[in-house]
């Protein structure tokens, strides 16, 4: 038993689409969109069979090819008043091209990083106004600028809600974060508001903007900015300066708010210098929670597996 044991090899495991492991795994990640609308299984298998293993040219040319399909499709059944065929259409244009992207950045310098990265935005863009008003995109104050991001809400009710801030990693983009975790949230009872900030989506790409340790610098006006929407209900405290900021609402309800992080980011309130050489421990997974009655989204949620609340 040991002996077959030891055998084990890990490229064994089963992929899928690919034998090359980047592009099984870029292929995986973006599949699973297809849970949310984000992507088309048959368009995927359909794309996938015409690259070539671990050629990344192939990869943009066929994600490119039918990101292009996809999107004219939907732009002809805009045209002809079809809008939920085109909403869906735009959803998985946007991945395509995003999907096609990728693996350009082995030169910053190829204009098809701006090109393809822009014909993504610009079709999410255009589901997310077709979506209606529960699909809200957002500029958030930094530093003299603004970081793109989306609010989704549960419905335009204006009802006091939790609300989850969700952002990504370092090759993710603000597009993408619904299928990852606006949607379920929503679903769930939650609003939830998503951005990219600097070293992602387009901050990097358009703004130039670079990864920062300290990200607690980037969360901390993500947490401030949903006290400033109207769709936000009751007192918003600012978190930092103590100073007070009460949202257009007369309701006495506070919004609580609950932050999707990933370790070491530090906290949002007081930004605190690293301790070096602390051993490193696995994140909470806080997106496998407990479903609860819209009514009272957290109910179902036990002390121990709550996210950390942030209330205003």
């Amino acid at each position: 038993m040991k002996a077959s044991a030891a055998k084990y090899k890990l490229e064994g495991k089963m992929k899928v689409a690919f034998k090359d492991d980047s592009f099984a795994f870029e292929f995986v990640r973006n599949l699973g969109f297809t849970y949310y609308g984000g992507a088309d299984l048959g368009e995927m298998m359909a794309t996938a069979g015409k690259i070539k293993e671990g050629d990344f040219e192939s990869w943009f040319t066929e994600w490119d090819k039918v990101g292009r399909r996809v999107l004219s499709r939907a732009d002809a059944g805009l045209a002809a008043g079809h809008l939920e065929s085109a909403r869906e259409g735009y959803l998985r244009a946007s991945t395509y091209f995003r999907t096609a992207e990728f693996y350009l950045h082995g030169n910053p310098a190829d204009p098809r990083i701006l090109s393809e990265s822009r014909a993504s935005q610009k079709a999410y863009a255009e589901a997310a106004r077709l979506a209606g008003p529960t699909w809200e995109p957002v500029q958030i104050p930094y530093e003299g600028i603004t970081l793109p991001g989306y609010f989704y809400k549960v419905d335009n009710s204006g009802k006091p809600r939790p609300t989850l801030i969700f952002h990504g990693g370092f090759d993710s983009s603000v597009e993408e974060l619904f299928f990852f975790g606006g949607a379920a949230a929503v679903r769930r009872g939650y609003n939830c508001l998503t951005f990219d900030g600097p070293g992602q989506g387009a901050p990097m790409r358009e703004q130039k903007l670079l990864f920062r340790y300290d990200w607690e610098a980037v969360v901390t006006p993500a947490v401030r900015f949903p006290c400033k929407l109207p769709t936000i209900t009751g007192a918003c405290a600012a978190s930092a300066s103590s100073k007070s900021c009460t949202s257009p609402s007369t309701s006495t309800s506070k919004s609580t708010f609950w932050r999707l992080s990933t370790p070491n980011l530090g906290p949002f309130r007081q930004p605190r210098k690293r301790t070096p050489n602390l051993p490193w421990k696995a994140p909470v997974n806080r997106f496998r929670l407990p479903l609860a009655p819209a009514s009272n989204p957290s109910a179902g949620i036990s002390a121990a597996s709550r996210p950390e609340p942030i209330t205003h």
